[in-house]
């Protein structure tokens, strides 16, 4: 339950006499009022956004269940005093602020405490001071509150529902601003990877310019060629005849120490594309960019390699 304010202030000079004559329902009004000053107080003061829905919902609250009472019977005065019309003054911009408040837009709230709202809400706190509840009385209160079938015994209830309905509410929207953080950068780093990967390919797949001299193999014959080009995915081949390999042929060419095999893409006369079946590291192209050219031996065919 919203705890209801209990403070105790024993003055000399007011010799607790207004505290003595507050009946327990004044006691309930006027504790109402005081949540309502309290928190446009520290609103006008500050506004903390992590709070403002729940203070936006008790201030909802608060004026809602004041209405139609005859509050500044409670605070003993009325609409022809200076006090009545300070507080009929500070119920008309509690009003006010509910109205054009949005708890998405701090600037609607710090806006609507002007100078003149401002000084409403000290000259309301100077007449609070004197007709706020001792502990005694805010017990009776609470008994009336169960008791008196004016003042809604669930109230405080409702108050507690509020309160946990929005802070539930600012734990679900402080999670969803996580998820959107985690989403977001994981985005931006699927973003960077997704880039670097394209440059890498884009790298493996620049033709670089060679004379390698190798040998490649296909259907039991071995002969020797120059590598005119290179990337991670294929080679340019100069070959000594349209004889020496067809299109499709399955083709083993050999880069550094070891033989990638690979197929024919396309050949003529003097060229063949060859495309490797898997793909060859950035290493092995640099080091066939970097070879000494060597100048290329007499073509060995199949029946030469087996008489040797």
């Amino acid at each position: 339950m919203v705890r209801l304010t209990a403070i105790a202030l024993i003055s000399l000079l007011l010799g607790g006499s207004a505290q003595a004559n507050t009946s327990p329902v004044d006691c309930w009004v006027i504790d109402r009022l005081d949540t309502l000053h309290s928190i446009q107080a520290r609103l006008s003061r500050n506004v903390d956004n992590m709070r403002l829905q729940t203070d936006m919902h008790i201030l909802r609250n608060a004026v809602y269940i004041l209405e139609g009472r005859n509050i500044l019977a409670s605070v003993q005065t009325n609409a022809e005093t200076p006090k009545g019309r300070t507080f009929q003054l500070f119920l008309n911009n509690s009003e006010h602020l509910l109205a054009v408040g949005n708890i998405n837009d701090v600037n609607t709230i710090r806006g609507h405490f002007t100078p003149a709202v401002r000084s409403n809400l000290e000259t309301v706190n100077r007449y609070l001071s004197q007709h706020r509840c001792l502990a005694a009385d805010a017990t009776a209160a609470q008994i009336a509150m169960a008791q008196n079938r004016d003042v809604d015994p669930h109230e405080d209830d409702g108050n507690a529902a509020e309160i946990i309905k929005a802070a539930a509410e600012q734990v679900f929207s402080f999670r969803n601003l996580i998820i959107l953080v985690i989403l977001s950068t994981l985005g931006i780093i699927g973003t960077k990877t997704f880039n670097m990967a394209i440059r890498r390919r884009k790298r493996r797949a620049r033709r670089r310019v060679a004379a390698y001299t190798t040998q490649y193999r296909w259907g039991g014959n071995i002969a020797t060629g120059l590598i005119l080009d290179i990337n991670c995915f294929g080679i340019k081949l100069k070959h000594g005849s349209a004889d020496d390999i067809i299109t499709a042929t399955p083709v083993e060419i050999l880069i550094e120490d070891g033989w990638v095999l690979g197929s024919v893409a396309w050949a003529n006369n003097h060229y063949a594309g060859l495309q490797f079946k898997k793909r060859i590291s950035l290493r092995s192209v640099n080091a066939v960019c970097n070879a000494v050219p060597i100048a290329i031996p007499q073509k060995i065919s199949g029946a030469q390699t087996g008489a040797a």
